[in-house]
């Protein structure tokens, strides 16, 4: 997964010349990417495509909310191309047929290309191996937890969400309004090991393998197979992030030890 901040400074150069124009008085900020993982909302008929939320407005694992009515997609929807895995040097393998604000989130139609990487990709989303998405967007408004702002926003945003305000007491920022300049399909997997299965059946590429972090079985002594990795909710149930099992494994060792006065 690429850095979750990226200096805008650097990225305009890789844009259309209409957006660099809109970001050049965002030039000092970040683009930001947040993903999730949650089971797509459905798998259109007779169509390469997926209706699903790409952004939530669920408390993310770095505490921080994005508002769904602050979306600013005009910009987006100009060009309106799907990435895999944030990776602007590559050409997109889906677009967006429509994004759409609703009380949850974000929810887009991706419809897949008819290239071999979008018929990889096309069959483990569609299959429901592959659900996470991640958007990447440049801040314009927001409100840090105690700063100006804080509890109009808060009082706003708890009734229309029905929510106490006590449930904003774990968030650090709230994010107002944003542009949203990307979204891309992430190599989250809900089930690493039945992945890589399923990947094989599909004979999908090793390259692609490589990037989802899925291209290495270890054995273990008895000739089994060890699932390559542990995937740790967060705080927000929908996030998952992806955690080499070796270190669960130390981590666990270390608890032991520390329970029996060893550490």
């Amino acid at each position: 997964m690429p850095k979750s901040h990226l200096p805008i400074s650097k990225l305009l150069p890789v844009l259309p010349a209409e957006t660099q124009e809109r970001l050049h008085e965002y030039a000092d900020r970040e683009l930001i990417r947040k993903g999730i993982s949650r089971p797509m909302e459905s798998v259109e008929p007779g169509e390469r495509a997926v209706v699903r939320y790409i952004s939530t407005r669920d408390v993310d694992r770095d505490s921080e909310i994005l508002d769904p009515a602050g979306a600013v997609m005009d910009e987006y929807l100009k060009n309106p191309v799907v990435l895999w895995n944030h990776n602007y040097s590559e050409p997109p393998h889906a677009k967006a047929a429509w994004v759409r604000s609703d009380e949850q989130g974000l929810q887009s139609k991706t419809v897949y290309a008819e290239t071999p990487r979008a018929e990889e990709l096309w069959q483990l989303v569609s299959a429901g191996y592959l659900n996470a998405a991640s958007v990447g967007f440049v801040p314009l408004e927001y409100v840090v937890n105690g700063g100006p702002g804080w509890t109009e926003t808060v009082k706003r945003l708890g009734r229309k969400w029905d929510m106490a305000p006590e449930s904003f007491e774990v968030v650090n920022a709230i994010y107002n309004k944003w542009l949203l300049l990307e979204y891309s399909d992430v190599p989250i997997p809900a089930n690493p090991q039945a992945l890589i299965q399923r990947a094989k059946s599909l004979g999908i590429s090793a390259k692609l393998l490589g990037e989802m972090g899925l291209d290495n079985e270890p054995e273990t002594k008895h000739g089994t197979t060890e699932p390559q990795r542990v995937h740790v909710v967060g705080y927000a149930p929908e996030v998952v992030r992806a955690v080499d099992a070796v270190d669960i494994r130390q981590i666990v060792q270390e608890c032991i030890a520390t329970a029996q006065g060893r550490v």
